[in-house]
């Protein structure tokens, strides 16, 4: 008994939470997004936390002289700048945008926090309860993620073991094994779409494609009109386990799972293919070729709503406004993705060449004709000022910038058919069409994608037009394996971000 009184007064005057909900925020975080958190950036930026916490409790002290009113103080700015982009993103559904800027929220929050910090200050009354309420609550909450976790790892090494009979795959060991060439040139619009939305006409990129052996799908759709749920349905084969409708961050890290432990891969891998990752995103052993993502990735899908990293992405927009004036750290920004573009496409061509004992499945996602559109049709660069953000598409610089990126494609893929050793099999298929706000279309159109291959064979009689993502590798692995994978129904799914 006596033992219990002591175990309660510990909890009521201990301020415990002061470490416990740094704990708490990065770790809900890594278990919601487990398949896509380093574990060793979690613990960085756990420690980065409770440092921070424990500077901050240190300072409070040395004006309350009561450890407990400075814990409080701190748990009040650590919850601030936790859940600050969650609660700025509710009151814009409430307030006009124009009070929601930072010259008014800034100074509103520092007033509150002044009443609130005399109010501790002037408090005689005892937070044995708060603090009591609060160390009891955090440590719940963490024994709840930690269980939420350990559900989550079996899964995990269950996915790992791959069993092609299992995945309904079957053993082909007479195959002929192409080298496979999978380049996804980011929001190409299909031939349809460019046509009818935004009065362009491509037929001569197709012919190009055409003369080279290419067959053109006139009717292809993409499943998803989002990079990351695109990818993961061509990849994975099937559609995802998403509703329709607006999409958040824990739907994005679902996505990136999925990516990484995609059954394309997994039977690509386990019939002797090496896999060369020279795309955006990460795989096991194979981290992504970083860019300027217009997503979170990583450790940022934890922090992607606290205040630090809310202002780092404001800041970074205004620098690539002009609005502050560091103009190299303006063009190191806004040329990101063409500094990108150029890598990846040197490297593909380069791995085209490489002689390996085993075939080649090599993965290419090019931010191309994608925004930034940094050309026009005739490799001219456009000023800077029309790079500096979403804002400033336009769909004239969108059909500039997707001939020079055909001429980029075409050179990419003579490339490759000269540097094989053997015929590969090339799959140019982009993740999905071009949505912009000038042209209100039918959001059919935001599927209609480009979708052009090259076998070996010149064999094309199972293609068909209105083939969707989700079947491509479906159907090339019944061709080339000797699969008998069922064709899905071709669909589409509008999400919003």
């Amino acid at each position: 008994m006596e033992r219990k009184k002591s175990m309660s007064y510990f909890i009521k005057t201990k301020p415990l939470f002061n470490l416990l909900f740094p704990i708490f925020f990065v770790f809900h975080g890594f278990t919601v997004y487990y398949y896509s958190v380093p574990v060793s950036e979690a613990l960085w930026l756990t420690l980065q936390y409770i440092g921070i916490s424990i500077l901050i409790a240190g300072l409070f002290w040395l004006l309350y002289r009561d450890i407990i009113k400075a814990s409080v103080a701190t748990f009040l700015i650590m919850a601030f700048h936790f859940f600050f982009g969650n609660f700025l993103d509710f009151l814009k559904d409430l307030l006009p945008q124009n009070i929601l800027r930072y010259r008014y929220i800034f100074p509103f929050s520092v007033f509150i926090f002044l009443l609130l910090f005399i109010w501790l200050k002037k408090r005689e009354k005892s937070l044995f309860i708060f603090t009591f309420y609060l160390n009891i609550l955090l440590t719940i909450l963490i024994i709840v993620d930690a269980g939420w976790l350990i559900t989550k790892i079996p899964a995990i090494k269950e996915k790992k073991a791959f069993r092609l009979e299992a995945e309904g795959f079957i053993t082909c060991d007479t195959c002929r094994k192409p080298d496979i060439f999978f380049i996804i040139p980011d929001q190409y619009a299909g031939y349809t779409s460019l046509k009818d939305v935004l009065g362009f006409d491509n037929i001569d990129f197709e012919n190009k494609l055409k003369a080279r052996g290419f067959y053109i799908a006139k009717k292809s759709i993409s499943n998803y009109n989002f990079t990351p749920f695109s990818v993961a349905s061509t990849l994975n084969m099937d559609l995802l386990s998403l509703k329709k409708g607006q999409q958040n961050y824990s739907t994005v890290g679902y996505s990136y799972e999925v990516i990484r432990n995609s059954r394309v891969l997994k039977f690509l891998s386990s019939t002797g293919y090496r896999f060369y990752n020279c795309s955006i995103f990460d795989f096991d052993d194979q981290p992504g070729h970083k860019y300027s993502a217009f997503l979170p990735y990583g450790i940022k899908l934890v922090t992607a709503q606290t205040l630090t990293t809310r202002l780092i992405d404001d800041f970074r927009q205004d620098i690539l406004d002009g609005k502050v004036g560091l103009k190299k750290l303006q063009e190191k920004i806004a040329y990101d993705n063409l500094h990108f573009n150029e890598e990846i496409m040197d490297l593909t061509a380069k791995i085209a060449t490489e002689k390996v004992n085993e075939p080649k499945f090599v993965y290419t996602h090019l931010m191309m004709p994608h925004y930034p559109y940094y050309f026009d049709s005739k490799g001219n660069p456009l000023p800077i000022e029309k790079l500096g953000g979403l804002n400033r598409v336009n769909a004239n610089d969108y059909i500039e910038y997707l001939q020079y990126g055909n001429k980029r494609i075409l050179k990419l893929i003579d490339n490759i058919l000269a540097g094989s050793v053997s015929p590969p099999l090339i799959i140019v298929l982009s993740d999905h069409g071009f949505r912009h706000p000038e042209k209100k279309a039918d959001p059919a159109y935001d599927f209609i994608n480009l979708n052009a291959v090259y076998f070996p064979d010149r064999n094309y009689s199972r293609f068909y037009d209105g083939i969707s993502n989700m079947n491509q590798f479906r159907l090339i692995f019944n061709q080339y394996f000797r699969q008998q994978l069922p064709m899905l129904k071709d669909s589409t799914t509008s999400l919003r971000d």
